[in-house]
């Protein structure tokens, strides 16, 4: 029986320790991803504001590619 509990407590402990490994991974999937969000509407931002500044000012009146 003390065996069993050890074994047990053992993968208990592996266990764990892979979740927690796993929490951190997904921590830094997330922040990852939030970067790329806020890179990507800076990006479309100033593509905004470009296009817009081209037809003020005459320019082309397609939005950028």
């Amino acid at each position: 029986t003390q065996k069993l509990a050890e074994e047990a407590l053992a993968r208990f402990r592996e266990h764990r320790d892979r979740a927690i490994e796993a929490r951190v991974q997904i921590s830094q999937i997330l922040d990852r991803v939030d970067q790329a969000k806020k890179a990507f509407e800076i990006t479309d931002m100033q593509e905004i504001e470009s296009w817009t500044l081209n037809r003020l000012t005459g320019g082309n009146d397609l939005p950028p590619t």
